[in-house]
């Protein structure tokens, strides 16, 4: 389904299909970011937001697990250009979890940038940006996945395209193309993954495996290139970080092994002059 709004962003139009009302995006008038979210049962929500210019990594990502109960990832990587959502809730009690109107387990993932294209043709040309959406839902119950993909001139008239998925795999490909002109423009996009479950029948386990991967494609003719983004990584991965605690560690762990290497090499040379 296409359709066509004006506006910064009205990303709670493309989630109107039964998805999840407490699933919020990031604030409408962000033009740059990522943010995941997972949450489960009553249990508190996990969220993580990035929107500090340039992102300082790619990737962030939110999890959690209980064995043979629940479980759910969630990650954005602008680097990579990949969404990925997986949850998993399983109900082994005789009665059915969840009335079927409220979310008992939600998974979202999210990204969005603003790309400058530069181009030596003089015609108007045609932009394409794709999102690849890959997995399955599966189980006895009620539940729905949602991809959604926006794109459109920064500030003018944006484009999008949407699916809802139920039960069964997913195969599908998002795609919006924009007519534009002039040797440089800047664009922008939204794209978003989505999983919810709102009820688990008795004795089965509901899951959604969006975690093969939504992979964000952005199709430009010959003449056409990216030339900077809004994040300062798309398409380029940046990895994490390890905190100062990280680091300690793995310098001790190098440093055991180190010993070790030595000392078996000591212990060689003894046996052999022995």
């Amino acid at each position: 389904m296409t359709t066509t709004h004006s506006g910064l962003r009205a990303l709670a139009i493309t989630l109107v299909m039964a998805a999840p009302p407490a699933a919020q995006a990031l604030d409408p008038t962000v033009e740059t970011g990522l943010e995941v979210i997972g949450s489960v049962l009553s249990l508190p929500s996990r969220q993580q937001s990035l929107v500090t210019l340039p992102l300082p990594v790619s990737q962030i990502m939110v999890s959690d697990a209980a064995p043979g109960v629940f479980a759910y990832t969630s990650s954005a990587d602008i680097g990579l250009r990949e969404l990925k959502v997986f949850g998993s809730l399983s109900n082994a009690t005789g009665n059915p979890l969840g009335a079927g109107e409220i979310p008992v387990l939600r998974v979202r993932s999210e990204v969005r940038d603003v790309l400058t294209l530069t181009s030596t043709l003089v015609d108007p040309y045609l932009v394409t940006f794709e999102l690849d959406v890959d997995g399955l839902v599966s189980g006895n119950g009620s539940a729905i996945a949602n991809a959604f993909l926006d794109f459109g001139l920064l500030g003018g008239s944006n484009v999008n395209d949407s699916g809802a998925y139920f039960f069964g795999p997913i195969n599908d490909t998002l795609s919006v193309s924009r007519l534009v002109s002039g040797p440089s423009v800047a664009m922008d996009f939204t794209a978003a993954l989505n999983f919810a479950v709102f009820r688990v029948d008795a004795g089965s386990t509901v899951t959604g495996a969006m975690d093969n991967t939504a992979t964000m494609r952005l199709i430009l003719p010959e003449g056409v290139r990216l030339e900077s983004s809004g994040s300062g990584t798309f398409g380029v991965p940046i990895p994490v970080i390890p905190e100062p605690g990280t680091w300690a560690l793995l310098l001790a762990g190098l440093g055991l092994v180190a010993w070790r290497a030595q000392r078996r090499g000591t212990s060689a040379a003894a046996a052999a002059t022995a």
